[in-house]
């Protein structure tokens, strides 16, 4: 038996003691550790491990990633992604898919989309975001939501115009009352039947909204947040720890992963493509996804080496926040695990988020 025999059958053993003595978290960044070294005979149980720690609250499916290191960026990529430099994580659950519009009317207490929450409703989470222009804030957010109507019901394959998607719209026209379809067209849909917002990821919400949303699901002990830029890319690459995509160093293709489809007009399903090593959907391609960070190219010179977080000083002259995955409009380069990019609002659509779930003191 080889060293590296031995040190993976040792590794599977520890794993199965803690397992027994109900240690789940210990044993799955055991295993993590395993998978890195041989992840022909790791991951299986692994995996396994990771379906047992996996949680649903709020409506929300999350997925546990283990504790463990990591080499976060790349020395082969664009110059914002280097150096590359170990970084050290406490394990956390992250949603399985992005967030999706009925998600964020359950969190937010809304009625089922397409419905638009009252004024009052509105304020609330106005005072919660608290915009830099507040008069806006209600504006812009109602036209916001003119995208979610066009990009994120389930069964749509081609966003048109906003009115089109409007299936309870009245207008007055000739004289009499008529749908909002009978007069701006109907769109292409994969089946009949009513309007869900289930399985597409929510997009065109700006940072402050996204994190509001989950600030709205917090209870005593839990706490549910964007990812750090660290806790993204960690759970991204899965247990292949330098490989440039989820799935390891094989281009994408369109089994893989929602991109290169702007003339398409449309976001596929989260589900609808395979998941990676920890059971998370489309970390590369669909939607960009916000992260707490705030942007700075230079970051990775200064990061800690314990779960880093960016934040710029208050006086910024210039505040982005951190997007990573790539998205169903963009290139294959971008799905790198790697790949950087920012934004300073989220009025586009081609950018969502995820949420992570961890202990209310961290």
């Amino acid at each position: 038996m080889t060293p590296r025999d031995e040190a993976i059958y040792e590794s599977l053993a520890r794993a199965a003691r803690q397992r027994a003595d109900g240690d789940l978290e210990g044993a799955a960044a055991t295993l993590d550790r395993a998978a890195r070294l041989d992840r022909a005979r790791a991951l299986a149980p692994l995996q396994e491990l990771l379906d047992a720690l996996a949680v649903v609250e709020h409506g929300v499916a999350f997925r546990y990633v283990p504790a463990g290191s990591f080499t976060m960026g790349s020395d082969d990529g664009e110059p914002d992604e280097a150096p590359p430099h170990e970084v050290t994580l406490p394990g956390f659950w992250l949603s399985e898919t992005p967030i999706t519009w009925a998600e964020v009317t359950r969190a937010l207490g809304w009625p089922p989309p397409p419905g638009v929450a009252d004024a009052e409703a509105l304020e609330r989470l106005r005072r919660e975001v608290r915009p830099p222009d507040p008069k806006r804030f209600s504006f812009g957010f109602r036209n916001n939501l003119k995208i979610c109507l066009q990009y994120c019901e389930d069964r749509t394959t081609r966003a048109r115009d906003w009115h089109a998607h409007d299936a309870h719209g009245r207008w007055r026209s000739q004289g009499r009352v008529v749908s909002s379809q009978e007069l701006f067209g109907v769109p292409e849909r994969t089946a009949d039947g009513p309007y869900r917002y289930a399985q597409k990821p929510i997009v065109a919400l700006d940072w402050e909204v996204a994190a509001a949303c989950g600030r709205a699901l917090e209870v005593d002990v839990i706490a549910y947040r964007l990812p750090t830029e660290a806790e993204w890319e960690r759970a991204a690459r899965g247990c292949f720890p330098a490989a440039r995509y989820p799935w390891g160093d094989a281009p994408p293709t369109a089994e893989r992963a929602d991109f290169d489809r702007f003339k398409e007009f449309s976001i596929l399903p989260s589900r609808g493509l395979p998941p990676n090593d920890y059971g998370l959907y489309a970390m590369a391609g669909g939607v960009w996804e916000w992260c707490e960070d705030d942007y700075d190219a230079r970051f990775y010179a200064r990061s800690p080496a314990r779960a880093p977080v960016c934040r710029l000083p208050e006086d910024a002259p210039r505040r982005e926040h951190v997007i990573r995955g790539g998205s169903w409009a963009d290139c294959e380069d971008v799905l790198r695990v790697s790949f950087r990019a920012s934004s300073t609002g989220g009025s586009t659509p081609n950018i969502g988020f995820r949420l992570v779930r961890v202990p209310a003191d961290r």
